[in-house]
């Protein structure tokens, strides 16, 4: 595309200068000097991100990559516990709808020391 500039004149210097040095046509520098001007604005510019590790004092025994299933054993604990408390409260009332979880059966393991949820095989253990 041909265009009209209008370059100060201490770039157009510097500009024919690196044009003789380099032996390369005037525009053709002009081009060069105006792709690197505006590819530097365009490219993010890299950030150094310092990631510092912080130990977490687990205990022995627990494994983090584990940490979410035993918060599910942990809620049904709790809502087996609260179900229980309820269905006992309907019963003490003198209810006459039958408890609904009274021919449910939820083997929960004692948490600790490697610690394995029951599905219900007799390994008991995941991935057995």
């Amino acid at each position: 595309m041909r265009t009209t500039l209008t370059i100060d004149d201490d770039l157009a210097g510097i500009l024919r200068r690196k044009s003789r040095e380099l032996e390369k046509p005037f525009k053709e520098l002009v081009n060069m000097a105006l792709r690197k001007g505006l590819s530097e604005n365009l490219t993010e510019k890299n950030h150094k991100v310092m990631v510092r590790p912080h130990d977490f004092g687990c205990t022995p025994g627990i494994d983090l990559n584990r940490l979410n299933q035993l918060v599910d054993e942990l809620e049904v604990e709790d809502y087996l516990r609260k179900a229980a408390k309820d269905a006992s409260a309907a019963h003490s009332i003198g209810s006459s709808s039958p408890n609904p979880f009274s021919n449910m059966v939820f083997p929960v393991e004692t948490i600790g020391h490697g610690w394995q949820p029951d599905y219900g095989r007799s390994s008991g253990g995941v991935g057995d």
